[in-house]
């Protein structure tokens, strides 16, 4: 209830930018911010877990082998980036397991209809066995997941 509303004064129709919840007929602009609420935190965790390995690398491995007389886009190419590949394999799983439960939220947050919003009208409503079924399906979506970022990973590294 605005001052619209008290002094009876029709306000002109504006067009909404970045709409924040539903789903209307401009879907780009519909689902511009729950995409920005899905992917920013999930680069900012790989880019955090990527920067990790380096600063590791550059302060145990890079004097030893700068000894060496070995330059810096060797160190760069066979080293750095193999090692940020196996980081990056290893979380491929858990990036997909972010992402599932980030659905939830974004869903009941911008009211977006679908599997997390489907979640929470259970749970508002009491209904436990689309909860077990919603449960279910992303257990074995979870487990699928792993299994594929296994197999990717033995194709990477066949040493170990």
């Amino acid at each position: 209830m605005g001052i619209g509303f008290i002094f009876n004064i029709r306000l002109p129709l504006r067009p909404q930018i970045l709409p924040s919840g539903g789903i209307g007929s401009p879907l780009f602009t519909y689902l511009i911010l729950p995409v920005m609420s899905l992917v920013i935190p999930t680069i900012g965790i790989t880019a955090n877990r990527m920067y990790d390995v380096v600063f590791k690398f550059r302060s145990t491995e890079i004097p030893r082998h700068s000894m060496k007389g070995l330059s810096e886009e060797i160190l760069l190419y066979r080293h750095v980036f193999g090692r940020i590949g196996v980081v990056l394999l290893n979380s491929i799983s858990s990036i997909f397991s972010e992402f599932l439960l980030s659905d939830f939220f974004t869903e009941v947050t911008f009211a977006i209809p679908g599997i997390g919003f489907l979640s929470w009208n259970a749970v508002v409503h009491g209904d436990y066995h689309v909860l077990e079924g919603i449960f279910l399906l992303y257990t074995v979506i979870i487990a699928i997941s792993n299994l594929i970022s296994d197999l990717v990973y033995g194709l990477f590294r066949p040493k170990s």
